[in-house]
């Protein structure tokens, strides 16, 4: 389904380190599995691999299988985590497509249609965001700070 998502907002009356131990350490003990994932035998594991570019995976703690949930884009505790999922096929797809716009023959055919001559053929990307939260608020941080 395109554009889904999924929020779960709790309040915690805990210090900011232990609030973040409880949600990447102990993710296991509360993460809510989807209904397709349900079985009668053991769930696997959920997990973070503490770090940026590490991943949010579940997996088996008895065969070593291991699926990536997500990738994580920002690791600074006590105070900021963040992580995308299919990280790597969004960014194939922004490759793909900036590969494309990128092509020679490409070039030449939109400033014929468009009658202007391309100054620069090196793409540039612009990146919307608001502060207000949804989408894109904390990638806007991120791009501050990082």
């Amino acid at each position: 389904m395109s554009g889904a998502s999924v929020r779960v907002q709790i309040t915690v009356r805990v210090d900011a380190e232990r609030a973040f131990r409880a949600f990447t350490e102990d993710i296991d003990q509360w993460y809510r599995r989807p209904p397709h994932a349900r079985t009668d035998e053991r769930p696997p594991v959920v997990a973070f691999e503490p770090r940026v570019g590490g991943a949010l995976y579940e997996g088996s703690d008895t065969s070593g299988d291991r699926r990536e949930l997500a990738q994580v884009t920002a690791w600074e505790p006590p105070g900021r985590l963040a992580f995308v999922d299919n990280a790597p096929e969004v960014l194939a797809r922004i490759r793909e497509k900036l590969a494309r716009i990128s092509d020679a023959e490409a070039i030449a055919a939109t400033a014929r249609t468009v009658g202007v001559t391309v100054r620069d053929e090196t793409p540039q990307v612009f990146v919307l965001a608001s502060v207000t939260g949804g989408t894109g608020g904390g990638m806007l941080v991120s791009m501050a700070y990082g």
